[in-house]
């Protein structure tokens, strides 16, 4: 899998949620964390 210039160039960019997620996911047990991640990566897959 290969990132597009388009795809670059919106990881380039700051999102819009100010940052929230990683903040929110600061306090999350390293269990759950991994947890979330997998689930992104699954829904990564599917699309």
């Amino acid at each position: 899998m290969r990132l597009t210039d388009a795809g670059r160039d919106a990881l380039a960019r700051p999102s819009k949620s100010g940052g929230a997620l990683q903040r929110s996911s600061s306090a999350l047990a390293p269990s759950r964390l991994r947890a979330v991640e997998r689930a992104v990566e699954i829904l990564e897959r599917r699309a």
